[in-house]
């Protein structure tokens, strides 16, 4: 597209999105008529990829979470710095705006929470960019899943309207509506489509979302007969079915929402593929040669039994034909060995939501258990692998038994799905499980997140790594080149002060770029274990009061992440944060020493800045619970050294590295399962145990009369519904401490430092997205890729 169509299409979408000149229109208006600018840029290669994609064989990826982050930097990327130089220049010329200013209006899209959904996101990046014809499906919420706001120290939730402004991206596609049919009523469902543009290639894959609206949106007869509520409580349904991600589920009518939401997003989903595939008039044999179905965890896993209702009850193909062919075309990634998160569905809800679909599973877990007796199993491992048990779905076994393929998303995470979690079913059929560890994008979360480092690497070693991220294996051969570490460290250090920057902007917070950066950005969960690394924070904190004059290598310690709406434990973790951060912060004592920061509503923006400017990354998650984490591979790509556990990815982290780049503590899987552990006992006898566990019930931190802090030291000292210390913080305290101290002590041989955490970076190969995706495609999906 040359400047004169650039200039043509600026100008003709601000005047279609407003009568206004240029410097009375708003922002928002310059950018909807930007977003709209840059998809006519991409309709000819969205059209050529999606005929291209039609001529064979593609694949569906199916989940409840997309945390896209913002898109307008991305796309413009995607087209190249020449595209990207020139549209920034015509929007300054013609709009009157920067395009900084643009970028920094675009809010965060409100599709996503944790790794799950941004890991789905660096898939479609990822695809896109490699040729792999990819589909994503998921839901468009109206209000995200919340916005977090800090009162009192307290986390509280508010609506995160993040399409206040109209939708930037999304384009509604009113004649490919599907009508999803619940047990009393019927909903539309409208897909909403957004352009996923490969990094320098012509290839543009779809994200298709779906909304709820009601059929009939408004009864006349209802209002009529002064039935004002009535006659619109099928439009009111419909909008509660996607206006939140994960709705609290503390009660009954929250777990039938957010099965109906699954419900809702799987019947559509199906019936749009099947529309695509024409599979009425196919042979169920071939439909594994059209189409190959990932299911992104649990969430969608419902999909499996609607499409054998839908191909038996609407399409009349006979029962085991449908199992055959469900089972050709699905397979299932497993994120978790928490039993909490394999999602079971007691029945009633089913038999409430979607009684059809519940006749099929049962005629599923009848036709299962029966290949289970054939295999000579017992009636005991057969009723622990059942699909349902005792009135109640279990999802996951669901998912793997009617997949052809389960996947781990870590070498470890995978052993113990197979060896331990699932070993059942490994034995069952040891050929369907296999292992593809996660990665990540680097065009959002290095090219992006880090620019002048990226622009330093092409100086080093040309640009080819960004076509092919094994290139960056080439930066291994300068880990001895003073005046490269040196620039590695300079740039460091200047993105450390834009981060600074950015703190003392939101938060009134001023934080030194020379203290160490020490950041734990992810979801609070107990098992993550942000109350270790906060014990840890309260140790530094009890250092300084017990000698303010004593040496102390300066630290800021920076947290990031929301907790589930109903998850009170990790609210409570996120008080305790809060209370370290406002003592510590207001104390003369630690000022120039010590720092905490709590990023309010932590998002992928806010990652782009925290990655590129960490010096430890924390990964601290308790050995065995983690399945892989994506956070710990951001750092590691921006040359940052990882504190973890032998958990999840970090194993292979620390093999790609080395573990002299890196900082290793904690027990490991083997040592927790052979551990005789009593916290009280460590209690008595540890004195570092006990400064974490006093600082719980002691009188300068104060819960607000919540008594959220007891909660928590019960949770550690007196658990009544279950073990002690369920996630042994206190049993690897002492050793996590003491590593942290030997942080403190390398930190200040600033050369070696500069090498661990460049090495760190050279050796971030494995870890792209682009690697994981070609492994789905060639080991699962079965499909070529195609780079237009």
């Amino acid at each position: 597209m040359d400047i004169e169509t650039w200039k043509n299409n600026l100008r003709m979408t601000l005047d279609l999105e407003t009568a206004k000149p240029a410097h009375e229109a708003s922002i928002a208006s310059k950018a909807r008529a930007l977003s709209k600018a840059v998809r006519l840029r991409y309709h000819d290669r969205r059209i050529r990829s999606h005929n291209l994609h039609e001529k064979g064989k593609i694949a569906c990826y199916m989940s409840l979470e997309f945390l896209m982050g913002k898109s307008l930097r991305n796309h413009l990327h995607a087209l190249g710095s020449d595209t990207k130089a020139l549209v920034a220049e015509l929007v300054e010329e013609i709009y009157q705006v920067s395009i900084e200013e643009l970028y920094e209006f675009e809010p965060d899209a409100g599709l996503g929470n944790g790794g799950l959904g941004r890991l789905a996101a660096c898939f479609m990046d990822a695809s896109a960019t490699t040729g792999v014809p990819l589909r994503g499906y998921g839901l468009r919420y109206e209000m995200g899943m919340f916005s977090q706001k800090f009162e009192n120290g307290f986390q509280v939730e508010v609506g995160d309207d993040w399409l206040k402004d109209g939708d930037l991206w999304g384009q509604r596609v009113e004649e490919e509506t599907v009508i999803v049919d619940f047990k009393d009523v019927f909903l539309k469902a409208v897909p909403y489509d957004y352009i996923v543009p490969g990094y320098q290639v012509d290839n543009v894959n779809r994200l298709r979302l779906w909304k709820a609206e009601a059929v009939n949106d408004f009864d006349f007869r209802k209002f009529n007969e002064f039935d004002y509520i009535g006659a619109v409580e099928d439009r009111e349904l419909a909008a509660n079915i996607t206006r939140v991600l994960y709705p609290n589920d503390e009660r009954r009518e929250g777990k039938v929402l957010r099965f109906m939401q699954q419900y809702f997003f799987a019947q559509a989903t199906i019936r749009d593929l099947m529309r695509q595939g024409g599979i009425e008039h196919r042979d169920l044999k071939t439909l594994k040669n059209i189409i190959s179905i990932q299911l992104n965890d649990t969430h969608p896993v419902i999909g499996i039994p609607e499409a054998v209702r839908i191909l038996t009850e609407e399409l009349g193909f006979a029962f085991e034909d449908a199992i055959d062919a469900v089972e050709s075309i699905f397979s299932y990634t497993n994120h978790t060995i928490l039993q909490e998160a394999m999602e079971k569905w007691h029945r009633n809800i089913l038999d409430e939501v979607c009684p059809d679909t519940m006749k099929v599973i049962e005629r599923m877990d009848a036709h299962y258990v029966e290949h289970l007796r054939i295999r000579g199993y017992d009636n005991d491992r057969i009723e622990r692998m059942r699909i349902l048990r005792h009135d109640t779905v279990y999802m996951a076994h669901l998912g793997i038994l009617a997949s052809h393929t389960v996947n781990g998303v870590a070498e470890l995470h995978s052993r113990i799905l197979r060896d331990t979690e699932l070993a059942d079913f490994s034995d069952f059929d040891p050929n369907k499980f296999t292992n593809v560890t996660n990665g990540i994008t680097p065009r959002r979360f290095f090219m992006l997140a880090n620019p002048e480092m990226a622009k330093a690497v092409d100086r080093w070693i040309g640009n080819g790594w960004r076509k092919n991220f094994n290139e960056i294996e080439k930066l291994k051969a300068l880990a001895d080149d003073a005046e490269v570490l040196s620039e590695f460290a300079e740039i460091k250090k200047k993105n450390k002060r834009h981060l600074a920057e950015r703190i003392r902007k939101e938060y009134g917070i001023v934080v030194d770029p020379d203290s160490i950066f020490d950041i734990q950005i992810k979801r609070i969960h107990e098992y993550k274990r942000q109350l270790m690394y906060a014990f840890y924070v309260h140790h530094l904190y009890a250092r300084i009061k017990a000698d303010p004059h004593a040496p102390f290598t300066p630290r800021t310690c920076i947290f990031g992440g929301k907790s589930a709406t109903g998850y009170h434990r990790a609210k409570a973790i996120i008080k305790y944060i809060n209370e370290l951060a406002r003592v510590v912060n207001a104390d003369p004592d630690a000022d120039g020493k010590l720092k905490v920061v709590f990023i309010e509503d932590y998002n992928v923006s806010w990652a782009e800045h925290l990655v590129a400017a960490a010096d430890v990354s924390e990964q601290i998650s308790t050995a065995g619970k983690e399945a892989s984490g994506t956070g710990n591979m951001k750092f590691m790509m921006n040359g940052t050294v990882t504190l973890g556990t032998m958990d999840g990815a970090n194993i292979e982290i620390f093999e790609e590295a080395g573990i002299d780049n890196n900082y290793v503590f904690g027990a490991t899987v083997e040592e927790l399962r052979a551990a005789e552990y009593d916290p009280h006992a460590l209690y008595a006898r540890d004195s570092l145990v006990k400064e974490a566990v006093d600082s719980l019930t002691g009188t300068y931190l104060d819960d607000g009369g919540s008594f959220k802090f007891l909660d928590l030291y019960r949770a550690l000292m007196d658990n009544q519904w279950g073990r002690d210390d369920e996630y042994y913080i206190l049993y690897d305290l002492r050793s996590y401490i003491e590593t942290q101290d030997r942080i403190e002590r390398d930190f200040s041989d600033k050369a070696a430092w500069n090498k661990k955490s460049f090495l760190n970076m050279a050796a971030s190969a494995k870890f792209t997205a682009d690697r994981t995706i070609l492994e789905y495609a060639e080991r699962i999906w079965h499909i070529e890729p195609k780079v237009l």
